[in-house]
């Protein structure tokens, strides 16, 4: 049988291959192809960019929607010039969520000239002020205007009336805003590697699942900061900061995200309420299943531990859900995790299958599964020319 199909990760386009045409190859076919984009949009890293060339799009239409602001494009940058006093604050539709990212900007504050003031108007009373500080920066973590992580630019002059002494310099503050209060994480003074006027620097916040960092620069990015102890919620966003009178001009974002498995994989089920379900079902295939024995090819696949699962009927087929015996990766696997998943075929005790390895990766591509008399589970690898059994456990 000739491969289904060929992907490139990087450029996210699937090349369909010659295939055999029976009706039970067919079967098997539509039934892969289902299982390989269900998995395929748990396992594949995203990578999303905002430049003129779409239109900045969506910061250009949610920019549009704030009154303060006036946003447009002109010479190929984004645009957002704030001509109040409130902050404004512009995010991507797109969620980081509970993802390892990286999102990075390279923008700058056209309102950030030496010895120079700029208008704003008061919105408490309507008045025109001024101001020589303005502020921009980026915000990740954003569930709503009330809590988020900023990190905020703003240039000063050490002794503006002293020629002799006076240093120019940029202070960023890095900030956790929780319950609409301000919290400043971290405050340090940069004036090497940066652009302390109206030219462009670039912010990178990157989040590898356990220690989220910040690095800063024009020409190249010196990390400023880590924390390892930021909780990310499912909705949370990223985005732009723009304060009073400053005049962000941006030429590009981007964002680029994959899950953690180790999250993705969680479900609500416990050994306890595993064995509690099991105790009323009539399903002769739900239940836990040891490892029972394997033919393996050790150059092509190697066994992570001796696994303990266990099989729950999902509706369309069963979850295998993990429940012990892991020995490679064993700290990120805990009981209740999904192990992979079987779905029914049109041949009877035949099942497509997803399964989970070691390190949490997804064997989808022409692997199968097998249970005879309700007793023996057996997980099929052609590709690598190995089979792992489990059996049926009595009680537990």
């Amino acid at each position: 049988m000739q491969p289904l199909y060929v992907i490139s990760q990087n450029q996210f386009f699937i090349t369909f291959v010659q295939y055999t045409t029976s009706k039970s190859n067919m079967t098997r076919l539509i039934s892969t192809i289902i299982t390989f984009f269900i998995t395929c949009s748990l396992t594949f890293a995203q990578s999303h960019y905002s430049t003129y060339l779409n239109d900045f799009s969506p910061f250009m239409q949610q920019a549009e929607s704030h009154e303060s602001c006036n946003v447009h494009i002109s010479d190929k940058r984004l645009i957002i010039d704030n001509k109040f006093s409130k902050d404004i604050i512009i995010t991507d539709t797109i969620s980081t969520g509970i993802n390892k990212f990286k999102f990075y900007v390279r923008f700058a504050n056209l309102n950030n000239q030496e010895n120079k003031h700029y208008e704003y108007t008061d919105l408490n009373d309507n008045t025109i002020k001024k101001t020589s500080e303005t502020t921009h920066g980026i915000v990740w973590g954003y569930t709503n205007e009330e809590n988020f992580y900023a990190v905020l630019l703003n240039c000063h002059n050490s002794n503006p009336h002293d020629d002799l002494f006076d240093n120019r310099y940029m202070s960023v503050n890095i900030v956790k805003v929780s319950n609409a209060s301000m919290t400043i994480l971290k405050t340090l003074d940069l004036n090497d590697n940066v652009n302390l006027y109206d030219g462009y620097n670039t912010l990178n916040v990157e989040y590898d699942g356990n220690t989220t960092s910040i690095a800063i620069g024009n020409k190249s990015l010196r990390y400023i900061a880590q924390y390892n102890d930021i909780i990310y919620a499912p909705n949370a966003q990223y985005g732009l900061f723009a304060g009073p009178a400053a005049k962000v001009a941006v030429e590009r974002i981007a964002l680029r995200y994959s899950p953690i498995m180790k999250y993705r994989l969680r479900t609500d089920w416990t050994l306890q309420s595993l064995k509690k379900h099991f105790e009323q079902s009539t399903d002769p295939c739900e239940g836990f299943w040891t490892f029972f024995d394997k033919e393996l090819s050790e150059d092509r696949l190697k066994l992570g531990g001796r696994y303990t699962i266990a099989l729950v009927n999902n509706g369309n087929g069963y979850d295998i859900i993990y429940v012990d015996g892991a020995k490679v990766n064993n700290h990120d696997w805990s009981c209740g995790m999904l192990k992979g998943q079987i779905s029914p075929t049109q041949f009877i005790d035949n099942f497509s299958l997803v399964w989970y390895d070691a390190m949490m990766k997804p064997f989808v591509n022409d692997v199968y599964a097998t249970i005879e008399n309700y007793t023996l589970l057996s997980l099929y690898f052609p590709a690598q020319k190995s089979c792992i059994r489990f059996a049926k456990s009595i009680g537990r």
